[in-house]
């Protein structure tokens, strides 16, 4: 299991990221299982097969009997655990693409261009038709007019708009919205959302996300 998945599962546990400002940039996790946080991308000491940075300390987490299979090269950042615990807590939907009873998502008009993504509680699916509330609103949803999501955290829209940002800035790539796959299910795109990751975990030199 690769440490952004081992992290997903068991950090919730754990009462999530953790929330000390000093330490919340980065989590690695050592060969004994110990899991740390850091102001700053931590290094592998390769003797001791443990994490650490150059100036400071490391936040102790805890301790996971599960070690990562590649917790000798992985660091893991704030934004890629929020966007892939998101992506993990998405609502299954229905064999007509409609949420279930109780779920609340966003969703989004199928045909205007500037259709825009709106908070939708569903109280009720029937005939291909769910019923709930918009904010204060009681709507219903057709399955041929709208689409659905989950509600996404603050650092997975960060994320989309700087993979759709660097995409955009190389102008011979081909328009794609953030999310879509192709049918075997690999992202349209993929490799803007590897490069935003890079950047986001101090991997690219001279080049740092606010």
């Amino acid at each position: 299991m690769k440490l952004i998945d081992l992290l997903v599962q068991e950090l919730p546990k754990h009462g999530g990221w953790p929330l000390d400002k000093k330490h919340h940039a980065f989590i690695s996790q050592d060969s004994d299982g110990e899991v740390w946080a850091f102001p700053s991308k931590p290094n592998l000491n390769i003797m001791k097969e443990e994490w650490n940075i150059s100036h400071g300390d490391g936040c102790y987490v805890g301790l996971l009997t599960t070690i990562a299979d590649d917790f000798t090269t992985s660091t893991v950042t704030r934004e890629q655990y929020e966007a892939e615990l998101a992506a993990e807590q998405q609502p299954v939907l229905d064999d007509d693409g409609l949420p279930p009873v109780g779920c609340e998502c966003e969703a989004k008009y199928r045909d205007a261009a500037n259709a825009e993504w709106f908070f939708f509680r569903c109280v009720g699916v029937d005939c291909g038709v769910a019923f709930g509330w918009a904010g204060k609103e009681a709507v219903t949803l057709g399955k041929g007019s709208y689409e659905f999501r989950p509600i996404r955290s603050e650092a997975d829209r960060k994320r989309e708009i700087g993979v759709i940002a660097l995409a955009t800035a190389c102008g011979d790539v081909v328009p794609f919205k953030y999310g879509d796959r192709y049918q075997g299910g690999e992202l349209v795109g993929a490799a803007w959302y590897e490069l935003y990751d890079k950047i986001a975990a101090g991997e690219v030199a001279g080049i740092r996300i606010e």
